[in-house]
Parts: C-alpha cells; structure tokens; sequence
C-alpha cells in the first residue's frame, strides 16, 4: 500500500510528529492559556460553534503576533528521531 509506504518512511514520521506537536499545543493554549476548561453551551451544535469561535481566535492572535514580528514563514521541526 502506499499510503502505509508514505508514512512508514522517515519523511512521513516527521510529518506525523509535526502534525502531532502542533495540535496538542493548541489544545494546551486552549485549557492552559486562555483558562478554558468547559464548553458554556449544552448541545452539540452550540460546542461545534464555540469551538470554531476558539479556533478562529486563536488563529487571528497567532497572525497578529506573526505580522508584528515580520515571521509569516512555516515553523518546521527539526527530526526528532
């Protein structure tokens, strides 16, 4: 298979691990940073659009903080393996 292929090969773990990294320190922004610890709605479609809301502000302070630095590039980590 080569999608098995592709992320059994080294290049693939990397990917992996980025991709991994990168989501954890969101939600970890979001528990630890902002305080957020429980949804202030009940019903799933009203948690959907309260997480977007999050996501959305999030990503607006990370441009924000990137403009001001003049860094619009992508963050790659270095192999860990």
């Amino acid at each position: 298979m080569e999608s098995e292929e592709n992320i059994t090969s080294r290049e693939g773990i990397i990917e992996r691990q980025n991709r991994s990294i990168q989501a954890e320190g969101a939600f970890s922004y979001i528990k630890s940073g902002m305080e957020y610890l429980r949804f202030r709605h009940r019903s799933m479609d009203k948690i959907v659009a309260e997480m977007k809301l999050l996501s959305l502000a999030i990503n607006i302070r990370k441009l924000s903080n990137k403009m001001k630095e003049n860094k619009l590039g992508f963050i790659r980590y270095k192999e860990a393996i």
